[in-house]
C-alpha cells in the first residue's frame, strides 16, 4: 500500500463513516460491500489506512529527567534504615546483616 497523503477531507470522512457502519453491521466485508455497492479492495484499503492512523496517533511524548537518589534503603523491623549506595562496602553490609540475624 502506498503511503501517499490523502488530502480530501470529505473523502476521508466518507470512508470513516463507511468503516464505522461496517464495524457496527455485524456483516463480513464481502457482504457489507455487496449490500452498499462498495469494492472489497477499497474497503480493505481504508480499513488499513485508518488502522495505521490510529496506531500512529497512539504515541505519547515522554520526557525523562535524571533523578538523584540516595540509594537503596533497607527498612529493618521498623527499627532501623540502612541506605546502600553504589559506593557502599558490600562486605561490611553483609557482616552487619549477619550480626542482625538477617540471612542472605
Amino acid at each position: 500500500m502506498s503511503e501517499r497523503k490523502i488530502r480530501d477531507p470529505q473523502k476521508v470522512q466518507k470512508w470513516k463513516d463507511h468503516i464505522e457502519n461496517y464495524r457496527r453491521s455485524g456483516l463480513n466485508q464481502p457482504d457489507f460491500c455487496k449490500k452498499h455497492g462498495l469494492k472489497l479492495s477499497t474497503l480493505g484499503y481504508w480499513i488499513t489506512y485508518f488502522n495505521r492512523q490510529h496506531k500512529a496517533n497512539n504515541f505519547v511524548e515522554v520526557k525523562v529527567k535524571p533523578v538523584q537518589t540516595r540509594g537503596i534503603e533497607l527498612h529493618i523491623k521498623n527499627q532501623m534504615i540502612i541506605t546502600i549506595t553504589r559506593h557502599s562496602d558490600l562486605s561490611l553490609l553483609k557482616k552487619v546483616l549477619y550480626e542482625l540475624g538477617i540471612a542472605l
